[in-house]
């Protein structure tokens, strides 16, 4: 037996008593609800805990083995001075020195030690962007302001808590774990979501078209089974063939019927997707994903650099990113949009349907669509946009039909496809090669003129004061 070995038994041996002694206090204190290790050593004989008191409210404290609870006032924390303070609900959570959470009516109200909000607000939208694939629907963050740092207010989700449900909560656990086990089988990149969810939003937009207030069709659900863990939708068939994208003519038919289609979806009210239970993403949001996917294509290191320079340029320019979430299809394609006697009849695809940025749609369009075409379009767009388009759509369309060769590569790397890998490398070399060092959008170069106003001139030997210069930007921000 080995000096290492040895030690490792012993550190064992003298554990388990500390343990035992520690289940034991934890088992005799009246109304504790959890218990959280004090640091990540095991060995640590201070344990947090969160007791409901004799009045029925949630208490936080220490506990040492042997020793009685020591547990702070209601709703009160040194570390945590907002909670007090801004106690407006019902405290559900409370771990001392850590975190509380306080339910209200509209809202869930996250309060952290102070300056620790940003970490928060980051955690939660990474969180958010991997579990989307999971089905499992995560809270939009309703505020996350630079003046409030230790405070963040979440979307209140319908349903009870797992912890609420007790025994009852098992399926959903299954559910939890069956989750759990498609995230390490799958990608975290696009929000698919199910038959289940895409059924509701058909649903909601079917209503919009018997209203009259769309000029094409979706598919209709017309009934659902589960048969040996498969589960089988019939949806009503719609007539129409794919649109021929590749050779559309400018002018007023198809083109422009294809610019109203876009418009029409864009212009859906976003309860269509959100009370159907798909992702809402405002427009920073869908900006960190964005620089969270040019993260992972640059880490492996077969991504030109100026490409990533052009798009990080991009990314970082906000003015790019003030724009109006809208419905988004997201997975616009020659077979998802049906035409028949030169119109647009039809729109199936809608698994991926997100609130978002309406250029992740005009992406496609820009890269699929003759040059000479894209007036027509466009111009038919923006007829069916009732608030008219952001200034910058088209360059976040461009920039998306380019980012879509990195998530291509991303693709091939993360299923080890060398072909798809190969593919993708040949693009973005090709790409790399047509944009040169150019950047997507040229930045702004501020203009000066003088003050208005009438100056008389100066005598020649006469010192003069500076003419008082003001910025004159190309664009209004």
């Amino acid at each position: 037996m080995t000096a290492a070995s040895t030690t490792t038994q012993t550190t064992e041996m003298t554990q388990k008593p500390e343990m035992s002694g520690m289940l034991s206090t934890l088992h005799a204190i009246p109304g504790l609800r959890r218990a959280w290790p004090e640091h990540r050593d095991s060995s640590s004989t201070s344990v947090s805990i969160e007791c409901v008191d004799s009045k029925g409210r949630l208490r936080a404290g220490h506990v040492t083995a042997g020793s009685a609870p020591d547990l702070l006032p209601y709703a009160t924390d040194p570390a945590l001075p907002a909670l007090s303070a801004r106690l407006t609900g019902a405290l559900v959570v409370h771990r001392a020195g850590r975190r509380a959470v306080v339910m209200e009516e509209t809202r869930v109200r996250k309060i952290v030690r102070p300056h620790r909000a940003a970490a928060l607000v980051q955690a939660h939208a990474t969180a958010a962007s991997v579990l989307r694939i999971t089905g499992l629907r995560t809270p939009r963050i309703l505020n996350s302001s630079d003046d409030i740092d230790d405070i963040v207010d979440l979307e209140l989700l319908p349903g009870r808590s797992l912890d609420a449900l007790g025994d009852t909560g098992l399926p959903a656990w299954r559910r939890l774990a069956d989750s759990w086990a498609h995230l390490a089988r799958s990608e975290a990149d696009l929000p698919v979501h199910g038959p289940r969810q895409e059924a509701e939003v058909l649903r909601r937009i079917g209503r919009v078209v018997d209203d009259g207030r769309l000029s094409f069709d979706v598919p209709r659900v017309s009934g659902s089974l589960r048969q040996q863990g498969a589960h089988i939708q019939v949806r009503s068939h719609v007539e129409g063939k794919p649109i021929p994208v590749e050779t559309l003519r400018p002018g007023p038919g198809m083109s422009a019927g294809l610019g109203k289609a876009l418009g029409e979806i864009h212009e859906l009210a976003v309860t269509v997707i959100s009370e159907a239970g798909m992702p809402v993403y405002d427009a920073e949001e869908v900006r960190r994903r964005w620089l969270s996917l040019l993260d992972d294509t640059a880490t492996t290191g077969k991504t030109p650099p100026t490409l990533l320079g052009r798009w990080e340029q991009a990314l970082e320019d906000t003015a790019l990113w003030r724009f109006r979430p809208t419905v988004v299809h997201g997975d616009l394609a020659e077979e998802n949009m049906l035409v028949a006697g030169g119109s647009v009849v039809a729109v199936r695809g809608w698994t991926q349907a997100h609130v978002g940025d309406p250029a992740e749609d005009l992406a496609w369009v820009y890269s699929s669509a003759p040059v000479d075409c894209l007036d027509s379009i466009e111009d038919a767009y923006d007829i069916a946009r009732s608030e008219g388009v952001d200034r910058h759509l088209r360059e976040r369309a461009e920039l998306v039909s380019e980012l879509s060769l990195a998530r291509w590569l991303l693709h091939g790397v993360r299923t080890g496809n060398k072909p798809v890998i190969n593919d993708a490398v040949a693009m973005l070399e090709d790409l790399a090669a047509q944009v040169g060092d150019a950047p997507l959008v040229e930045p702004a170069s501020p203009r000066l003129a003088p003050v208005p106003g009438e100056r008389e001139p100066a005598e020649p030997d006469a010192v003069t004061d500076p003419v008082a210069m003001v910025r004159i930007d190309d664009e209004d921000d």
